[in-house]
């Protein structure tokens, strides 16, 4: 029951066709017996009418509790924000995508755009380098473009998802920027690349 109560209170569904049956307690409880499929340690054999994405879920987390742990309480408390944060998880583009889930994401995105944050994140670069070019592939788009790029440039906040909290403050540290193209591919697929990774990608060629 607390289950099922504390599902319904994440955000993501604003429009509920059916709301006694959205997420109740014998809905959970059937979509946990669709896990019991993958577990080679149930003695019966659970729901086996389940979709392709519960083997995925399972396959994220099931060796790792500890991750597992810490991205739940990561949802949690990042869905108990205002609603101005939590409600940019209702347009995440499809490409942002990550195991821990779409509330995640989401909120990774609401404070990636802090434009507060993004500005002093700029002038701290630019102060130090005399320029803003992308940390992963270096392009300077004042260089191509002239005036019209002078500040164009993406923030991109480094902590990982299930690191997440709403009561720790993004640090200008925590923030690293990179050209629009270098951020899709740092939140491209479900194992998206770190910096570090994305930069050794492309000096790899």
């Amino acid at each position: 029951m607390s289950l099922s109560e504390e599902l319904n209170r994440l955000p993501g569904h604003v429009i509920r066709p059916d709301a006694q049956r959205f997420r109740n307690p014998n809905g959970v409880y059937m979509k946990l017996s669709n896990f019991l499929r993958f577990d080679d340690s149930y003695a019966g054999s659970g729901l086996t009418h389940g979709g392709k994405l519960e083997e995925e879920v399972w396959r994220d987390f099931a060796t790792d509790r500890d991750r597992l742990r810490r991205v739940a309480d990561a949802i949690r408390a990042v869905s108990a924000e205002p609603v101005e944060a939590t409600g940019a998880i209702l347009s995440i583009d499809d490409e942002f995508e990550a195991p821990e889930g779409s509330i995640l994401v989401g909120y990774h995105r609401y404070r990636e755009r802090n434009a507060s944050l993004s500005r002093k994140k700029k002038a701290s670069v630019l102060s130090k380098t005399g320029t803003l070019a992308c940390e992963v592939c270096g392009f300077v788009f004042k260089e191509k473009y002239g005036l019209l790029g002078q500040d164009i440039i993406d923030c991109h906040h480094i902590v990982p998802l299930a690191q997440l909290r709403p009561e720790k403050t993004t640090k200008l540290s925590d923030l690293s920027l990179v050209c629009p193209n270098c951020h899709r591919m740092l939140h491209k697929g479900k194992d998206a690349p770190t910096l570090e990774a994305l930069r050794d990608i492309i000096n790899s060629d």
